[in-house]
């Protein structure tokens, strides 16, 4: 019952999202299709369901799936809910590296509240990563993009002045097994180590 009533509430805060309370939004429709919107444009990547998972690390709770897009490739989308005055303790960077327990994480470019990273994980593996995180508790990414998406999606959103704060590793990993796909390496040490998340009152004072 409390997993159906966290969904309902991921589904609550990503359409308020998507319908214009901000200028960029990254969503899932029906579980399978990935949708980002910057402005008056949208991209839906289409997919069906292959795989879903609930990860429980109250007071966040998870939720990922893995859809399978038209050409065959793999894409990953999770986003979380936190459970009320709760929030994310550090910034987009330094939280994407902790959920992907990854070496670095390098900002390839950001526009308003969405940004495109590669992800390079302790293994060597190179992931393209577009986070949105509207709010200090509410985060949405998704991975998984080969070398020639990931640079078009950018080109479509980025602005014409704009240049991008790093040049694009083209050899990246493309996820083929929907059973090894999700790489976020959710875990309780997060919590106690990394202090992921924060009662909102500690944040106020620090």
């Amino acid at each position: 019952m409390k997993k159906n009533i966290f969904y309902l509430l991921a589904l609550i805060f990503s359409s308020l999202l998507f319908t214009g309370c901000i200028s960029t939004s990254l969503i899932l429709q029906d579980k399978k299709d990935i949708v980002l919107t910057y402005g008056d444009k949208q991209m839906v990547f289409h997919g069906d369901s292959v795989k879903e998972e609930y990860v429980d690390l109250s007071p966040g709770y998870i939720y990922q799936y893995v859809s399978k897009q038209e050409e065959g490739a793999l894409l990953v989308y999770e986003t979380t809910v936190l459970h009320e005055n709760y929030r994310y303790n550090h910034g987009t960077l330094r939280t994407m590296k902790i959920i992907f327990d990854a070496r670095r994480v390098e900002t390839i470019y950001t526009i308003r509240n969405m940004s495109f990273f590669q992800i390079e994980l302790k293994d060597g593996r190179v992931i393209n990563t577009i986070v949105q995180q509207s709010l200090d508790d509410q985060l949405a990414f998704a991975y998984g993009y080969a070398h020639e998406q990931f640079a078009g999606i950018m080109e479509e959103v980025k602005k014409p002045e704009d240049v991008y704060r790093q040049a694009l590793k083209p050899d990246v990993f493309v996820p083929k097994d929907p059973e090894k796909a999700i790489l976020s390496q959710w875990k309780p040490e997060m919590l106690i180590i990394d202090i992921i998340f924060a009662p909102v009152a500690r944040m106020m004072m620090s």
